[in-house]
């Protein structure tokens, strides 16, 4: 049997998409790092995490065993004999933990995504130097394109653009501290854009970025849409990016560098997506004007200039039906799982959501 898999972010909303389809789609363990006071408290989580995703089934559970650590910390806070441990058993790493807070000071920002990627990259190299590690996949985002005008390429990094927030701008720099050791580790970056609910039933139990602005719209608390109607929403349902990050994974070590799993050609612009959202919601057609102070850090993602390259990713994924969905396509089912899980406030289980979706067709 092949190595375990380690896994951080794996209780967040991507991560436990990407813990999915490994228990789903290979017979390998997965030790998932999770932030806790101890094995017993990380194991709750890990817990509660399989039941968001299958409900009370137990479905999996004796495949996943929880590791507290802490990624701020050298060796996660681990003592010698576990860190050693850990890189022995570390046949491949996935490193989907992030704070995606737009607020967060630069220092805070730091410690969270510079300083995990750190940390995580010496496990990595540990790993490999015990001969155990077969792949490393850095989740980054695409915005790490910041304030870039015009078609921001895979092949691009740093290419002096501004940021908007600390996010983009520590979402760079982790990408920077790990990208000299992705050809020694078999490494690969993803750069997804803006994660949605998933395609068929819409189910999310993130309520971020697109969902404040539109639960705004829904209750007449925004009448004027902020930003430029001809910005560009890139929008992607988090099953494609999780599809093709376990591919990558699993199937295709051979790929290296940055990817973006992106809506790209296929992305919407602000215009659109607010036309969708007055039709979906019985609302006035929107008008365009200065953003209000209540949607604070997202107002930015409203006047978006970059078009995000994704030809590469089209290349490896295209072939094996992997593939983003225009947001056009289930934008309807997106808003009604929110109105479903009131907008975050009853979220309802995966397998829950799915199941409603069955009882309803």
């Amino acid at each position: 049997m092949s190595p375990p898999i380690v896994l951080t972010g794996a209780t967040g909303f991507l991560g436990m998409e990407v813990l999915d389809r490994i228990l789903e789609r290979s017979d390998r363990q997965v030790l998932a790092l999770v932030r806790a006071p101890d094995v017993m408290n990380a194991q709750r989580r890990v817990a509660g995490t399989l039941d968001t995703l299958y409900g009370s089934t137990g479905r999996h559970a004796g495949r996943v065993r929880a590791v507290a650590a802490d990624l701020t910390l050298p060796a996660f806070g681990l003592d010698d004999d576990a860190w050693a441990r850990l890189a022995r058993s570390s046949g491949a790493i996935v490193h989907c933990a992030a704070s995606v807070s737009f607020g967060l000071d630069l220092a805070e920002a730091r410690a969270i995504n510079v300083g995990g990627s750190r940390h995580v990259l010496a496990l990595a190299r540990r790993a490999r130097a015990e001969g155990a590690l077969e792949r490393f996949v850095h989740v980054s985002t695409a915005y790490v394109a910041g304030d870039t005008s015009g078609v921001y390429l895979e092949a691009q990094r740093d290419i002096g653009q501004g940021f908007r927030n600390t996010y983009e701008r520590t979402k760079l720099e982790a990408e920077l501290a790990v990208a000299d050791a992705l050809d020694e580790l078999a490494g690969i970056v993803v750069r997804p854009s803006i994660v949605v609910g998933e395609r068929v039933s819409g189910w999310t139990p993130a309520f971020n970025v697109i969902y404040p602005p539109l639960r705004a719209f829904s209750t007449g608390a925004i009448e004027v849409v902020p930003g430029d109607p001809e910005g560009i929403a890139d929008i992607v349902s988090v099953d494609y990016v999780a599809d093709a990050i376990v591919h990558l994974l699993l199937r295709r070590t051979d790929v290296g560098g940055a990817l973006h799993l992106v809506a790209g050609r296929r992305a919407t612009t602000i215009g659109s997506l607010a036309e969708m959202a007055a039709a979906r919601l019985g609302r006035p057609a929107p008008r365009f004007g200065p953003p209000p102070k209540n949607l604070g850090s997202l107002v930015p993602y409203f006047d978006v200039a970059a078009r995000f390259d994704d030809a590469r990713a089209r290349a490896v994924l295209a072939p094996i039906g992997i593939a983003p969905a225009r947001v056009e396509e289930y934008f309807d089912v997106l808003v009604d799982y929110a109105e479903l899980a009131r907008w975050g406030r009853r979220p309802l289980s995966r397998s829950a959501a799915r199941e409603h979706l069955r009882r309803a067709a």
